[in-house]
């Protein structure tokens, strides 16, 4: 679907006036939160137009798997035009045309942009800053020859032999030498403009690496330029996001479009819808997430959330052909952790196919990509993340597994099966180690998936690009030739699975080997899988029963201390419980300390019983907190300024990733559950899922100290009740406390409130 260009512009400056500053609040150091962190949205609404329309790639990074991806998942009816270089570090020859190593580079450039398969495909013109520039463009004080700079330009169009769309003076002229000044780009723009080459084309300017530094050179060449343009990469003086918004509005207001030919982020994109960008051009690859944007933002936007301060913004499009998604992200090199809370006002949904539910927590932290996540009525995909899952072929009723017979390419012995090479194949079903799996999903909608016997992840073998190409175990590095993405088949409860890297097809293999490849798309049972969980329990690792002392009623002996002179143990939910008078703040009052370890895994799952009084300071008091000091820790409280917060951090308040809920109910037992299984957080009230969400960082992170950490000191400090800040202590008792080395399912958390 292609934007009436417009329409779109009419409808973004009668929206400009609305935009609203969304902030958030630091007291006491613990974020607070705030409305700016939740993103409403109707699943069934009309949304509104906040589309950019004219999206490219680029060969300036010369990668045939960046434009091979990008066309893949972008979809080339989408892909308007691809950016080149023009090069600066050899000189023209005595013909005045480009020398040998320039001709050499364009042309593999061209072989990339041939790859669009539209001969028409518009071309755009930037020149290859990291190559450098030979002194013969420059003069005694080193600023470009405004007349050698434009004879270049015009002698690489005319080796290609194609008009150009749009053409870059300078990139990054804040950043690289071999430039000059606003004023000399202002002389060469003249020329550009005069130009019969470029008579037709747009002329950008003046793409700064920060968009801190792009007014200044805007507005000297604002006269000549049909278009402003800047990325958003360093941000030398903070206010990444104040800067490149305002940057924008200050192009708009002179007239001009404001276009990024340097995509580099999905902040940059969201940004961009909201406050009226025409385009942009993807630097890299467009991989999975990147795609979905694309297409997704060209439908409606149902809802949109922003910090500014975290360089962090959030949004919900409902895409063209109907399907919902909801994307989060900040800058590449700048964005804290941030946790935006999606909520659905009309109706139950699933989110990652976790549901029914109204609130889901997406994840924010810098990096190129961002994170999606998918929003269905109805559960449409499983909930794959943080599960040990069978994966059974269609065709046979096969599984998957590791054939731990096979002799892999790397030399004996091999026959544990735990070596990398080892092939992967279906089988009879046995229920082996060797036959399940662990998924988990990044943010950005890949799945690795790993053997549950040998601890290795499924691989596209030697990274092939080719039809047959094998599928064998690795050792887990992250690769995207270890990464996955799943998309629904047409019959229900099937899925196909594609390599992130190939993109190709699993697939069982044609012939009667059992041997899994990869293939292209076939309308055949071969290539599609369904997912049998077949989670295995863990451990109980300590369970606080507290009838009338702090200890541990497992075998594992991880007794708690209690500290205060108030505390009691009157009756509660069965039995005794703890009564946590909560009399003072920080450490003046009544609190329980674990022992070292006690929460030291992966996954995790916490459940209490609690009846909170509130007492006279209810902001801030702990039900626990677990971690060693201020940096690193992870806490639930009732209330953080209005809703009840599970938070876990590595990098102090400002790096939290974290689950919001209503205010925990005063005065009556409640049974409270939080569960971190993969990359998947829930937080349940009562037995009632409350609020899922992303949440990347493990328990086992807080305590991984790195040797030249600040605090050389550090020593585990688990605590019920009591803060890792000088904030009060629970007031209110605590009853059946239990913590497990693994995510409960729904049911096993119901049982617990329930009983």
């Amino acid at each position: 679907m292609k934007i009436n260009r417009k329409l779109f512009l009419k409808d973004i400056s009668s929206s400009l006036s609305g935009s609203v500053l969304l902030a958030a609040l630091a007291t006491g150091g613990i974020a607070t939160a705030e409305a700016a962190d939740d993103v409403h949205f109707s699943f069934n609404g009309e949304g509104e137009t906040k589309a950019m329309y004219d999206w490219g790639i680029d060969t300036a990074w010369p990668s045939y798997d960046n434009i091979r991806q990008a066309i893949y998942h972008m979809g080339a009816d989408q892909v308007d035009i691809v950016r080149l270089n023009y090069f600066l570090d050899e000189p023209l020859d005595e013909n005045g045309e480009i020398g040998p190593n320039s001709r050499a580079q364009i042309d593999w450039q061209l072989t990339l942009v041939s790859l669009v398969g539209r001969e028409d495909i518009p071309l755009a013109l930037t020149p290859a800053s990291e190559s450098g520039t030979d002194p013969s463009y420059l003069d005694e004080n080193g600023e470009a020859i405004p007349e050698k700079w434009l004879a270049t330009m015009e002698a690489t169009q005319r080796y290609i032999g194609r008009p150009i769309k749009a053409v870059e003076v300078f990139n990054e002229p804040d950043f690289w030498a071999g430039y000059g000044s606003p004023e000399r780009l202002r002389e060469i723009m003249l020329l550009v403009k005069e130009s019969e080459t470029f008579r037709d084309s747009e002329i950008q300017g003046a793409s700064t690496l920060c968009s801190c530094a792009a007014k200044d050179w805007f507005d000297a060449i604002s006269d000549v330029v049909t278009q402003g343009t800047t990325h958003q990469l360093a941000s030398w003086w903070g206010q990444a996001s104040e800067n490149y918004i305002g940057f924008m509005q200050h192009v708009q207001k002179q007239g001009k479009e404001f276009y990024n030919p340097e995509l580099h982020s999905m902040a940059e994109v969201l940004y961009g819808a909201e406050y009226g960008a025409v385009g942009g051009i993807w630097w890299a690859d467009a991989l999975l997430t990147r795609g979905k944007l694309v297409n997704a933002v060209q439908g409606k936007r149902l809802g949109y959330g922003e910090l500014r301060w975290k360089d962090a913004t959030a949004a919900v499009y409902r895409a063209p052909d109907g399907e919902v998604y909801g994307f989060a992200g900040s800058f590449e090199r700048t964005g804290n952790n941030q946790s935006f809370r999606l909520i659905s006002d009309d109706q139950d949904l699933y989110f990652n196919g976790i549901g029914p539910l109204r609130n889901f927590m997406m994840s924010t932290f810098e990096g190129p990509n961002g994170g999606y996540v998918d929003i269905d009525a109805e559960p449409v995909m499983p909930a794959l993340d943080g599960h040990r899952w069978k994966i059974v072929n269609k065709a046979g009723n096969r599984v998957l597994e590791v054939d731990v017979n096979s002799a892999p390419d790397a030399p004996a012995p091999w026959s544990d099966g735990v070596e990398d090479g080892k092939n992967v194949r279906t089988a009879k079903d046995v229920d082996g180690l060797n036959q399940k799996w662990d998924i988990i999903r990044d943010r950005s909608g890949y799945f690795s998936i790993v053997n549950a016997s040998t601890g290795k992840a499924v691989d596209d073998y030697g990274w092939s690009l080719e039809e047959g190409g094998n599928i064998a175990q690795w050792a887990v590095t992250g690769n995207l030739n270890q990464q996955w993405w799943i998309e629904p088949a047409e019959d229900a409860g099937f899925f196909y699975i594609h390599n992130g890297h190939s993109n190709l097809y699993m697939e069982d293999a044609k012939n009667d080997t059992k041997n899994v490849e990869q293939g292209e798309y076939a309308d055949t049972d071969r290539q599609q899988w369904h997912f049998v969980m077949a989670d295995e329990p863990g451990l109980l690792m300590a369970h606080y029963q507290f009838d009338g002392d702090p200890f541990d009623s497992t075998d594992n002996v991880n007794d708690g201390t209690v500290y205060g002179a108030t505390y009691s143990y009157p009756g509660g939910v069965e039995g005794q419980a703890i009564d946590l008078a909560g009399t003072g703040w920080g450490h003046e009052s009544d609190y329980v300390v674990l022992p070292d370890d006690v929460a030291n895994s992966e996954d995790i799952t916490i459940a209490t019983w609690v009846y909170w009084r509130a007492g006279w300071w209810p902001v801030w008091q702990r039900i626990f907190d677990f971690g060693i000091d201020t940096d690193r820790y992870m806490y639930l409280t009732p209330t953080d300024g209005g809703l009840m917060k599970f938070s876990i951090t590595t990098r102090s308040w400002w790096d939290e990733q974290a689950m919001y809920t209503e205010q925990l109910p005063q005065n009556e037992w409640v049974h409270v559950a939080v569960t971190l299984g993969g990359n998947t957080g829930k937080l349940y009230v009562n037995g009632e899922l409350k609020v899922a969400g992303v949440i990347t960082k493990n328990p086992s992170d807080l305590y991984n100290v790195p040797e030249d950490y600040w605090n050389p000191d550090w020593e585990q400090k688990n605590y019920i009740g009591r803060s890792q800040w000088w904030d009060p202590n629970f007031n209110g008792m605590i009853d059946d406390f239990r913590i497990y080395d693994y995510a409960l399912s729904a049911e096993e958390i119901s049982e617990l409130a329930s009983d």
